[in-house]
């Protein structure tokens, strides 16, 4: 419930009550964690959010996602290094996950390692082509890694699987400016 208020609504304040009821009443519940992670992140409430994912990781640490939201989090708080070794693990329990291939492109974005983010990114998007942001980090990394031709061909699909894709008509327009 707490997922869909927020999804729907834009209520966070009530999204996040009901992700709390729901892991009072359901320590178990682990999918309420990541939730609930997620809007802390948004809402900048890091330390309670690093809390919430290190639960997460506690309970369920053969779970790669766990190590995902908890990398998220390390991201948001600008600690690379930390963000990094749980999007490895997350990767070591789960190689095709998508989500932690693309996590790690982003702090190695982050540091300046833009070789290292394509390689990340180029993962991520062949374990889940249709993912938008993914083709949009990668289409970012290839322009902050100087090869324009191949950050031009991969706004363009995102503009063909997302026609009305804002960011990348900018970005296309921006790079197309400058040749």
């Amino acid at each position: 419930l707490g997922q869909a208020l927020y999804r729907c609504c834009g209520q966070a304040d009530r999204a996040e009550q009901e992700l709390r009821l729901a892991l009072e009443l359901d320590p178990s519940y682990l999918g309420s964690y990541a939730r609930l992670a997620d809007l802390l992140i948004r809402g900048q409430r890091l330390d309670e959010a690093l809390g919430v994912a290190s639960e997460a990781v506690k309970r369920a640490p053969g779970q790669s996602w766990a190590y995902v939201t908890r990398g998220q989090v390390y991201l948001a708080r600008g600690e690379y290094s930390r963000a990094e070794d749980d999007f490895r693990i997350a990767i070591g329990l789960s190689g095709k996950n998508a989500g932690a291939h693309a996590g790690l492109a982003r702090a190695y974005l982050a540091e300046g390692l833009t070789s290292e983010a394509v390689a990340e990114y180029e993962l991520a998007v062949g374990y889940a082509p249709q993912a938008i942001w993914y083709r949009l980090g990668l289409a970012r990394a290839y322009r902050d890694a100087g090869q324009v031709d191949k950050a031009l061909e991969a706004y363009a699909e995102v503009l063909r699987l997302e026609p009305g894709n804002l960011v990348a008509k900018e970005e296309l327009s921006k790079l197309k400016g400058k040749q």
